[in-house]
């Protein structure tokens, strides 16, 4: 693996802990603002707009979870832009972006679960960077590096299905694509590590752990 931008020379210790405290500072904004505006606004309508407050409070609530969303993104592709293959040294400029960005992309899942099985979900992994198929249904999945992730068609991702496609190893962090061909089925939870393919038609377990070494060799029927 190549070393991706920013991540061969470590940050001074001191440095990166300041950096480390700004980008705690930068996701509790980004996690809470958003949500007390949306609250407040909700809450307002009422007293605002009288009987009509009953029809704009939950305009206003899911307003505000798009507008969130939006921001999520947003913050994802200015902090690090798109994931690529490689590797990165632990506490560099790049495991620094890493770790920030994983951290963002966990807060909505307080209510990104509301979407699961529709388009919209498929359609908010797509602006995140994933590469998902039509006809695609995923239930709440844990996927923090969505460029590194490609779903064919007509596949469904059942709860909590986990695309881990970054690992710490030794000093260094590894950032692997996870590939999912056309007609697969991934049970629930199951893992899908850096590296894996499982090709068309196949049916991953519940559980179940795959990567590069155990990952479907051929057409499942």
């Amino acid at each position: 693996l190549r070393f991706l931008s920013g991540g061969s020379e470590e940050l001074h210790p001191v440095l990166f802990s300041m950096a480390q405290g700004l980008g705690l500072l930068l996701m509790s904004i980004i996690a809470t603002i958003p949500l007390f505006t949306t609250a407040f606004l909700s809450t307002r309508s009422f007293i605002w707009f009288g009987n009509i407050g009953i029809v704009l409070f939950p305009a206003f609530v899911v307003g505000g979870c798009f507008i969130h969303l939006l921001l999520i993104s947003l913050s994802k592709w200015v902090i690090i832009g798109k994931f690529q293959e490689g590797k990165a040294k632990k506490f560099s400029w790049f495991f620094l972006k890493w770790w920030l960005v994983r951290r963002i992309l966990q807060v909505p899942r307080l209510y990104t679960w509301i979407f699961d099985e529709t388009i919209l979900s498929s359609a908010y992994l797509r602006i995140l960077g994933a590469n998902i198929g039509s006809n695609v249904h995923v239930e709440q999945p844990y996927l923090l590096e969505p460029d590194l992730v490609s779903v064919g068609d007509n596949c469904v991702a059942e709860f909590e299905v986990q695309f881990a496609t970054s690992e710490i190893r030794g000093d260094y962090l590894e950032l692997r694509k996870v590939h999912i061909g056309n007609n697969v089925k991934v049970g629930v939870r199951a893992i899908l590590l850096g590296g894996t393919t499982v090709h068309d038609g196949c049916e991953v377990g519940a559980k179940a752990i795959l990567d590069f070494s155990t990952s479907s060799t051929g057409p499942c029927q």
